[in-house]
């Protein structure tokens, strides 16, 4: 786990929180890519000199973290501005409220804006991204099965997103992921198209009245089930669900066959208490005691904030940030987490 010295000075009180606060962007913690990291992840000794990558995207909402991904280690050449054009033109088509709201049809983080960097070019990316995405809520499985036809070259009328089979597959599993695999699952469903508030939590938010049965999986028994023996990325946005997310892969976990994985947190400050955790995760486990126990397991987490990564597990962790809401970034012990904390974490 972090150590004062091996994460230079941040590991200080007084350090840590004069990086966050020059942050001074709060949103920038919960979208893909803070501090830059995932953009580089080809370097990566989780990724370098690999046949082939696999990834876990856990909400995987509008796809805009499926069409980045692609973007950066599959070759393909459409743009995140082109993913939001065809999912606008799919509402309209399938007579689905999308409101006016820009963040509806582009994201919360305005993920439709995003482009690779230039320097992609000298990176070796891998052989072939396989890339699994879970989505519960109807509507937007119905887009981003559509979408992933095209990609296969399996409809015409979305193969603009097409993708070398060798470079890049996407699977879409319809289900709510959670801790424990079931037949089905009673799950809040937003009435909005393009909403990110949907949730497998209990919640009473006007707009998330609409109820539906899907199939509950815990990605244990998924990658069982799928003969996956490692996973190289797993993204989790499950609105407030995240850390019962982790727990129903904890046996892959514990046997550190995750290199690298991200999850949400909002804290007991946090904006949208209705939506999010509130009073911390939604199991009720407070920060810090699932920061010791993923310290168990073999790994060390980062909170993302626009200049880097502040690492927050052991001695880098202040009561403060039970309070925080924002991204983490937790690799295993060794070559990646080392990785992460030389690239991205600044000295202050």
């Amino acid at each position: 786990i972090a150590k004062s010295g091996e994460a230079g000075s941040l590991c200080g009180s007084d350090p840590a929180r004069r990086l966050i606060a020059k942050s001074g962007d709060g949103i920038k913690g919960f979208c893909a890519d803070g501090g830059g990291w995932l953009t580089r992840l080809a370097e990566s000794p989780a990724f370098q000199h690999r046949d082939k990558i696999t990834i876990l995207n856990v909400g995987a909402n509008k796809g805009y973290n499926i069409a980045m991904m692609l973007q950066l280690w599959a070759g393909a050449t459409w743009t995140n501005s082109d993913w939001r054009l065809s999912f606008t033109r799919h509402a309209r088509i399938h007579n689905l409220t999308l409101p006016g709201k820009r963040t509806y049809s582009c994201g919360v983080c305005l993920a439709c804006e995003w482009k690779p960097e230039p320097t992609l070019a000298k990176w070796i990316p891998p052989s072939h991204v396989a890339i699994h995405a879970f989505e519960m809520v109807p509507a937007l499985v119905g887009w981003l099965r559509w979408a992933t036809k095209g990609m296969r070259g399996e409809s015409r009328s979305s193969d603009v997103f097409r993708v070398p089979h060798h470079r890049g597959t996407v699977k879409l599993v319809h289900a709510a992921v959670t801790n424990v695999s079931s037949v089905q699952r009673n799950v809040a469903v937003s009435r909005l198209f393009g909403d990110e508030t949907s949730s497998v939590s209990s919640t009473t938010a006007q707009h998330l009245q609409q109820h539906e049965r899907v199939q509950a999986i815990a990605l244990d028994d998924y990658l069982a089930s799928e003969a996956i023996s490692h996973v190289h990325l797993l993204q989790v946005d499950a609105e407030g669900h995240d850390e019962l997310v982790l727990r129903g892969v904890q046996r892959s976990l514990r046997a550190r066959r995750i290199d690298l994985f991200e999850v949400e947190y909002k804290g007991k400050a946090g904006r949208l208490p209705s939506f999010g955790w509130g009073s911390g995760w939604d199991s009720g486990r407070t920060l810090k005691e699932t920061l010791s126990w993923l310290h168990e397991l073999g790994y060390s987490c980062f909170w993302q904030v626009a200049r880097g990564l502040v690492p927050i597990s052991g001695q880098c962790f202040h009561e403060e940030y039970e309070t925080r809401e924002g991204n983490l970034l937790c690799a295993v012990h060794g070559p990646s987490y080392s990785w992460l904390t030389r690239i991205f974490v600044p000295r202050v």
